[in-house]
């Protein structure tokens, strides 16, 4: 039976235990990564904790609607064994009427399910369990050739970058491209990065030109079984020299032999899909639930 709980009566303990032992599992879904980027989220929770889908939502015009919060990249259904169409129709259909209107993704591990999600969305994820010198061998000839470009100018990776120093670096090489992103996000992702540290083994690393000038940042986590590249920018300099190249290809060889994936966070865009590729990542997809019960004509506006 799938019940549907409100923030304040989910057994968080249980939760937390799904989402670990699920056969997909994302930081974004446990209940301190929620806290963060949903306060006061809820759920829907199969029995006793079998299956759980964490219900972000907000209201806006008296209308309560579900929506995908920022630094959350999949959500959706998760439990021990990769959930069933039948199974992701049969939570989709416990979502409380009071939710109006609901467009939020799913994750990997959630099939399709028909008249609910129409959009298939792109992450790249490659096979880390082995030999860095495997992996290494299956980088693209540009992507090897680029690593060298950035060691030759002599940058060099440093992992000692404090959360301030990083979320300034971010936002100030990343924001005229984001036009969304805000001081709330600023401090949200603060708080992401705070608490990962402390709970999902989070790293924050930095490119550095000889004149230890900061031109590339990234922040990593970490799960059971892979390390998620999470957010990411280079400045001006950082492009001229490949510094990402080197930045994911360090990270990649300290999950070498020690994680099943290297999760790049995918990407819809060509750009990322080609730099993502060309260390040799496989596309895979993740859907987005679409769901409008608004009342006419409102519904025309959100089709």
């Amino acid at each position: 039976m799938i019940r549907y709980l409100p923030h304040n009566e989910i057994d968080r303990l249980k939760w937390d235990e799904c989402i670990a032992g699920s056969s997909i599992s994302l930081p974004y879904a446990f209940s301190w990564y929620l806290d963060i980027v949903s306060p006061g989220w809820d759920g829907l929770v199969s029995d006793d904790y079998q299956a759980v889908m964490p219900i972000p939502f907000k209201r806006k015009w008296s209308v309560n609607y579900i929506y995908k919060p920022y630094f959350a990249q999949q959500l959706g259904i998760f439990s021990a064994e990769a959930p069933t169409e039948k199974l992701c129709k049969d939570f989709i259909l416990q979502i409380p009427s009071k939710f109006r209107y609901a467009q939020t993704n799913l994750n990997e591990s959630n099939p399709a399910v028909s008249d609910y999600t129409r959009t298939l969305n792109t992450n790249h994820v490659i096979r880390v369990d082995r030999d860095y010198s495997d992996i290494h061998n299956g980088y693209s000839r540009n992507c090897r050739r680029n690593i060298r470009k950035a060691f030759d100018g002599g940058l060099r990776p440093v992992s000692d970058l404090d959360i301030h120093t990083f979320v300034r670096f971010i936002f100030n090489n990343l924001e005229h491209k984001v036009s969304k992103l805000d001081k709330a996000q600023s401090i949200m992702l603060e708080k992401i990065i705070a608490a990962s540290q402390e709970k999902a083994g989070g790293e924050l690393t930095g490119i550095y030109t000889p004149q230890h000038e900061l031109c590339a940042a990234g922040f990593f986590m970490q799960t059971k079984d892979r390390q998620i590249f999470s957010v990411c920018a280079s400045s001006e300099k950082g492009k001229h020299y490949d510094a990402m190249y080197m930045l994911v290809d360090e990270h990649i060889r300290k999950a070498a032999g020690i994680k099943k994936r290297f999760d790049f966070s995918g990407s819809n865009i060509k750009g990322i899909a080609y730099f993502n590729k060309s260390f040799g990542a496989e596309a895979v997809t993740y859907p987005t639930l679409h769901l409008n019960r608004l009342p006419f004509p409102l519904c025309l506006l959100k089709r």
